[in-house]
């Protein structure tokens, strides 16, 4: 649904151990290293994915009615299950459609070729997967900014599987971290 970092602000509210540990030994270094550590631990802790699943806005996000282990982010009023399956334009019902494509084109996007295509793009990662008599093109930005593609086939009158913008891009242009299927 797109949860996203609980970001705790002291190394006590983590239950992971490792953490601890390794925000401990920093500390003997420096508390500039320490904090250093902290600021590490709120991108990328293995507690980030461990806080309870938000399920709605009710107490605890309606994940349990007793003490969950980690604290419930304090965005789940506005970021739940609940909220999101009347949201068609959500992220859970994003997620449906590609696990519906994924399952639709199973013969091309499972077990299909691969063949990365504009490939010497440092901004872009695109490739066709073909298979079962069908080709779909692949076209992913992770970066922030917009990024030119050049996927060296036609694919603006292609069939628009799925994107995650609502509206379609320039030619030849995705968006910062835009994603999108075509059927060619």
């Amino acid at each position: 649904i797109g949860m996203t970092n609980i970001r705790f602000k002291d190394i006590r509210q983590y239950n992971d151990l490792q953490a601890r540990n390794q925000y401990n030994l920093a500390l003997r270094e420096s508390k500039a290293k320490a904090d250093e550590y902290l600021r590490y631990q709120q991108e990328l802790g293995r507690d980030n994915s461990r806080t309870p699943m938000q399920w709605n806005s009710s107490a605890n996000a309606g994940f349990t009615t007793g003490k969950p282990w980690l604290p419930v982010n304090e965005n789940y009023t506005s970021l739940n299950v609940e909220l999101q399956e009347t949201d068609s334009s959500s992220v859970l019902h994003y997620i449906r459609r590609m696990t519906g494509l994924r399952k639709t084109y199973k013969d091309v996007l499972v077990y299909g070729t691969y063949t990365p295509v504009d490939a010497d793009n440092p901004d872009v990662f695109a490739y066709i997967r073909e298979g079962g008599g069908k080709k779909i093109l692949v076209l992913l930005n992770f970066r922030d900014h917009d990024a030119k593609v050049n996927p060296g086939v036609e694919y603006n009158k292609a069939q628009k599987l799925i994107g995650n913008y609502m509206s379609d891009a320039a030619p030849g242009v995705l968006r910062p971290y835009e994603a999108a299927l075509f059927l060619l």
